[in-house]
């Protein structure tokens, strides 16, 4: 369907230009595609979605599991639970968000070993900012060296 509407766009704006320019040969092939220009590169996937943050702002938003590598299928990634719980990596806490920074108060640290997670005490505190690319995309920067850090939504 958006292929169809792409076409009569397409269509409709070759006779209205027209009357400006001597007409070009059709594709030799036929081939609708060879009518796109090709000049205009395809905006990257993720400014196609411009959606506005939920009422609840960063809060919200950042609710659900993230990564910190370019795909989910990775060891590093985040659960920001709704009713305030953290889970980073084996790190288990709270989370909440203040003026463009997220707060993790650690409480108990998993071992990669698969052993029991360990107290943390006294609670380990990270500030790090966060931004909101869109839905799906966002940056952090890192609490332990100031690099910023693309995370996906999984």
């Amino acid at each position: 369907m958006s292929r169809l509407l792409a076409l009569s766009v397409l269509a409709s704006a070759a006779l209205l230009l027209a009357g400006c320019n001597p007409a070009a040969p059709p594709p030799a092939n036929n081939d609708a595609a060879a009518l796109v220009n090709e000049a205009e590169p395809a905006a990257p996937p993720h400014l196609a979605d411009t959606a506005p943050l939920p009422a609840g702002g960063l809060s919200e938003w950042l609710v659900g599991t993230w990564s910190f590598e370019k795909e989910c299928a990775s060891d590093f990634v985040v659960h920001y639970n709704a009713d305030g719980s953290v889970d980073n990596s084996g790190d288990v806490g709270t989370w909440k968000v203040a003026d463009g920074k997220i707060t993790e108060t650690i409480t108990e640290r998993g071992d990669l070993g698969g052993e029991a997670a360990q107290k943390v005490n006294p609670p380990e505190v990270r500030s790090f900012a966060v931004e909101r690319i869109d839905q799906n995309h966002g940056v952090v920067t890192s609490p332990f060296n100031g690099k910023k850090v693309p995370i996906l939504r999984c």
